[in-house]
């Protein structure tokens, strides 16, 4: 079957246009996401600059090659720049203008005007190099979790090897003018692959977007809002497995039971915004004194819950004291006065039999007996043994 090649380019160039005009009109509802309306603005740039280009004839020669591929190049920045802006880097507007300036500059030298062979080499090599620097930015992003990400710079790279391929081997005729039969399946298939590569990518943009848009649902679904650390259920969906690995490795895991002094009196004293505030601090002075792998939460309104793998009874009482300690030296300040607060933590070490709900129980027993022996200390949740200092209470 043979596809006409005039068909086929306004046939793509429309369905780019609306490619384009959809990525325009998602971040239109999404104004957060930049990127889409700067691809979609590049996909419409893009559709333009080859219509020009493939008006050549109607159009005259030398505005066609200027005016046509600078749009083309320009587009191409453009993206580049949607690629930054999604991975949260600064848009580089000299950088976006580079190619098309270049473009025009050498335009004007007739020796390129007349030359297919160099018109095409110098486009190609803009474009790879704006491809490139697209995949690259999509290759390096820190959020490991976008699966949609890969097949993306796979497809950026094989349209930069394509493009690459035209600097090497350029062929001497282009869109209309085709000498033979060959060269215009030739084009008809490049047509094709360049409008199946703007197509997915436009695809997979908008994937991109929603996927991120679904991780961000996902965190917040697991962060509690006014302190910034796991809320109950991701703590525990977490601290469970995190529990069994450390067992089934006969590794020691220690759990934490935290709960502030009093809190009930701050919020009736100084009032609810101060109550935040004293959450907040507490917060802040743990995660502070926190290891990488500690697995900290919020289980309740003035609860906490703190699992440390690979921490003995020794290690998880001088924590636990460490904690204490700089709270009970902080000092809040809840709008124009100072609060002082301290925290009573119950201390439980994992048996080799316990599950998750088990090592809870114990250590929120210590937690309790913290607090009926006077609030503002550390409790073993088992046998009395001196550890480091710190009498055991029973």
């Amino acid at each position: 079957m043979n596809i006409d090649l005039c068909t086929l380019v306004v046939v793509g160039g429309f369905v780019v246009v609306v490619s384009g005009l959809i990525l325009l009109f998602s971040w239109w509802l999404d104004r957060r996401s930049a990127c889409l309306g700067l691809w979609g603005g590049g996909l419409i740039l893009l559709a333009a600059g080859y219509a020009v280009i493939a008006a050549r004839g109607a159009l005259p020669l030398r505005a066609s090659i200027e005016v046509g591929s600078a749009l083309c190049l320009l587009a191409n920045g453009l993206m580049w720049c949607g690629a930054r802006s999604f991975v949260g880097r600064p848009i580089r507007l000299a950088a976006v203008l580079a190619g098309a300036l270049v473009w025009v500059v050498a335009c004007q030298f007739d020796a390129l005007v007349m030359s297919v062979t160099m018109r095409q080499q110098l486009f190609s090599l803009i474009t790879v190099v704006y491809t490139l620097l697209t995949a690259w930015e999509y290759l390096r992003s820190a959020e490991v979790e976008l699966a949609s990400r890969w097949p993306a710079v796979l497809l950026l790279a094989a349209h930069a090897i394509l493009f690459l391929a035209r600097v090497v081997f350029p062929y001497p005729t282009v869109f209309p003018n085709m000498a033979s039969e060959r060269m215009n399946v030739w084009l008809t298939a490049l047509a094709a692959v360049l409008l199946a590569h703007y197509l997915s990518m436009a695809f997979l943009v908008l994937c991109m977007v929603k996927e991120r848009r679904e991780l961000e649902h996902r965190r917040e679904a697991r962060i509690d809002e006014l302190t910034g650390i796991a809320n109950r259920r991701a703590f525990f969906e977490s601290g469970e497995p995190l529990l069994r690995g450390a067992l089934a490795e006969r590794r020691p895991v220690a759990l934490l039971t935290l709960d502030l002094d009093l809190f009930k009196s701050v919020n009736d004293t100084f009032g609810h915004g101060a109550g935040d505030r004293v959450l907040r601090a507490f917060c802040d002075t743990v995660v502070s004194l926190l290891r990488p792998g500690d697995l900290f939460g919020r289980t309740g309104g003035e609860e906490f819950a703190l699992l440390l793998p690979d921490a003995d009874g020794a290690a998880a009482m001088k924590t636990a004291e460490r904690i204490r300690a700089a709270f009970a030296d902080r000092q809040v300040d809840v709008g124009g006065a100072r609060a002082a607060a301290t925290v009573s933590i119950g201390v439980a070490l994992a048996r080799p039999d316990d599950d998750f709900a088990a090592l809870m129980a114990a250590s929120d027993g210590a937690l309790y007996r913290a607090k009926a022996a006077g609030r503002n200390r550390v409790v073993w949740a088992c046998a009395p043994t001196p550890c480091l200092g710190f009498t055991a209470a029973a």
